[in-house]
Protein backbone atom coordinates (compact mmCIF):
# COMPACT_ATOMS: atom_id res chain seq x y z
CA UNK A 1 0.00 0.00 0.00
CA UNK A 2 1.46 3.29 -1.15
CA UNK A 3 0.82 6.64 0.61
CA UNK A 4 -0.77 9.41 -1.38
CA UNK A 5 1.21 12.42 -0.21
CA UNK A 6 -1.08 14.85 -1.98
CA UNK A 7 -4.06 13.55 -0.02
CA UNK A 8 -2.12 13.67 3.24
CA UNK A 9 -1.04 17.25 2.47
CA UNK A 10 -4.64 18.26 1.72
CA UNK A 11 -5.83 16.75 4.99
CA UNK A 12 -3.05 18.61 6.81
CA UNK A 13 -4.10 21.88 5.22
CA UNK A 14 -7.74 21.30 6.20
CA UNK A 15 -6.73 20.53 9.79
CA UNK A 16 -4.50 23.60 9.87
CA UNK A 17 -7.32 25.81 8.59
CA UNK A 18 -9.69 24.35 11.19
CA UNK A 19 -7.13 25.02 13.94
CA UNK A 20 -6.77 28.64 12.78
CA UNK A 21 -10.56 29.06 12.71
CA UNK A 22 -10.93 27.59 16.22
CA UNK A 23 -8.15 29.88 17.47
CA UNK A 24 -9.83 32.94 15.95
CA UNK A 25 -13.18 32.06 17.54
CA UNK A 26 -11.46 31.56 20.90
CA UNK A 27 -9.61 34.90 20.64
CA UNK A 28 -12.80 36.72 19.66
CA UNK A 29 -14.57 35.33 22.73
CA UNK A 30 -11.64 36.29 24.97
CA UNK A 31 -11.59 39.80 23.51
CA UNK A 32 -15.32 40.18 24.07
CA UNK A 33 -14.95 38.98 27.66
CA UNK A 34 -12.05 41.37 28.23
CA UNK A 35 -14.02 44.29 26.80
CA UNK A 36 -17.02 43.49 29.01
CA UNK A 37 -14.74 43.30 32.02
CA UNK A 38 -13.17 46.66 31.16
CA UNK A 39 -16.60 48.28 30.82
CA UNK A 40 -17.70 46.84 34.13
CA UNK A 41 -14.55 48.08 35.88
CA UNK A 42 -14.93 51.60 34.43
CA UNK A 43 -18.60 51.71 35.39
CA UNK A 44 -17.84 50.59 38.94
CA UNK A 45 -15.06 53.21 39.28
CA UNK A 46 -17.43 55.99 38.25
CA UNK A 47 -20.19 54.81 40.56
CA UNK A 48 -17.73 54.55 43.47
CA UNK A 49 -16.58 58.10 42.73
CA UNK A 50 -20.11 59.49 42.76
CA UNK A 51 -20.88 57.47 45.89
CA UNK A 52 -17.84 58.98 47.62
CA UNK A 53 -18.96 62.51 46.76
CA UNK A 54 -22.44 61.79 48.10
CA UNK A 55 -20.93 60.24 51.24
CA UNK A 56 -18.94 63.44 51.81
CA UNK A 57 -22.07 65.56 51.44
CA UNK A 58 -23.98 63.34 53.86
CA UNK A 59 -21.27 63.21 56.52
CA UNK A 60 -19.71 66.69 56.37
CA UNK A 61 -22.04 69.26 57.92
CA UNK A 62 -19.67 72.16 57.27
CA UNK A 63 -19.53 71.28 53.56
CA UNK A 64 -23.33 71.12 53.38
CA UNK A 65 -23.51 74.56 54.97
CA UNK A 66 -20.91 75.92 52.54
CA UNK A 67 -22.74 74.43 49.54
CA UNK A 68 -25.97 76.22 50.38
CA UNK A 69 -24.53 79.41 51.82
CA UNK A 70 -25.86 82.47 50.01
CA UNK A 71 -23.61 85.13 51.52
CA UNK A 72 -19.92 85.67 50.85
CA UNK A 73 -17.72 82.75 51.81
CA UNK A 74 -14.77 82.91 54.14
CA UNK A 75 -11.38 82.00 52.67
CA UNK A 76 -11.59 78.58 54.32
CA UNK A 77 -15.08 77.97 52.92
CA UNK A 78 -14.01 79.10 49.45
CA UNK A 79 -11.09 76.66 49.57
CA UNK A 80 -13.36 73.88 50.80
CA UNK A 81 -15.83 74.58 48.00
CA UNK A 82 -13.09 74.66 45.37
CA UNK A 83 -11.63 71.35 46.54
CA UNK A 84 -15.09 69.82 46.51
CA UNK A 85 -15.63 71.12 42.97
CA UNK A 86 -12.34 69.46 42.00
CA UNK A 87 -13.76 66.11 43.14
CA UNK A 88 -16.75 66.58 40.86
CA UNK A 89 -14.61 67.75 37.94
CA UNK A 90 -12.31 64.76 38.29
CA UNK A 91 -15.25 62.37 38.19
CA UNK A 92 -16.84 64.13 35.25
CA UNK A 93 -13.62 64.17 33.24
CA UNK A 94 -13.12 60.50 34.11
CA UNK A 95 -16.55 59.81 32.64
CA UNK A 96 -15.59 61.74 29.49
CA UNK A 97 -12.32 59.83 29.07
CA UNK A 98 -14.01 56.47 29.75
CA UNK A 99 -16.71 57.26 27.19
CA UNK A 100 -14.24 58.51 24.59
CA UNK A 101 -12.22 55.30 24.92
CA UNK A 102 -15.30 53.07 24.72
CA UNK A 103 -15.11 51.90 28.32
CA UNK A 104 -18.59 52.99 29.37
CA UNK A 105 -21.90 52.88 27.50
CA UNK A 106 -23.51 55.99 26.10
CA UNK A 107 -26.34 55.77 28.65
CA UNK A 108 -23.94 56.05 31.60
CA UNK A 109 -22.08 58.90 29.93
CA UNK A 110 -25.38 60.72 29.30
CA UNK A 111 -26.23 60.34 32.99
CA UNK A 112 -22.84 61.72 34.02
CA UNK A 113 -23.24 64.64 31.61
CA UNK A 114 -26.71 65.34 33.00
CA UNK A 115 -25.20 65.23 36.50
CA UNK A 116 -23.16 68.34 35.64
CA UNK A 117 -26.39 70.26 35.09
CA UNK A 118 -28.13 68.74 38.11
CA UNK A 119 -25.35 69.59 40.54
CA UNK A 120 -25.05 73.17 39.29
CA UNK A 121 -28.82 73.58 39.72
CA UNK A 122 -28.71 71.96 43.15
CA UNK A 123 -25.63 73.87 44.35
CA UNK A 124 -25.28 77.12 42.35
CA UNK A 125 -22.26 78.04 44.46
CA UNK A 126 -20.30 75.29 42.63
CA UNK A 127 -20.43 77.12 39.29
CA UNK A 128 -17.66 79.59 40.12
CA UNK A 129 -15.14 77.07 41.53
CA UNK A 130 -15.82 74.72 38.62
CA UNK A 131 -15.22 77.59 36.18
CA UNK A 132 -11.94 78.29 37.99
CA UNK A 133 -10.93 74.63 37.68
CA UNK A 134 -11.75 74.69 33.96
CA UNK A 135 -9.60 77.81 33.52
CA UNK A 136 -6.72 76.10 35.30
CA UNK A 137 -7.01 72.98 33.14
CA UNK A 138 -7.72 74.28 29.64
CA UNK A 139 -6.83 70.97 27.96
CA UNK A 140 -10.00 69.41 29.35
CA UNK A 141 -12.23 72.47 29.55
CA UNK A 142 -13.59 71.92 26.02
CA UNK A 143 -14.70 68.38 26.83
CA UNK A 144 -18.36 67.87 25.89
CA UNK A 145 -19.28 66.88 29.44
CA UNK A 146 -18.61 70.47 30.54
CA UNK A 147 -20.80 72.07 27.85
CA UNK A 148 -23.61 72.83 30.35
CA UNK A 149 -21.16 75.25 31.97
CA UNK A 150 -20.59 77.19 28.78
Amino acid sequence: MELDWDAIGAIGEILGAAAVLITLVYLARQLSHSQSSTQLDATERLIRGFDEINRIIVTDASLRETLVKEVELTDAEALQLYQFAVLYCNIWISAQVAYDSGQIPESLYADAARDVEIEIERFPSLREPIQLWLERYPAVSDSPIFHPLR
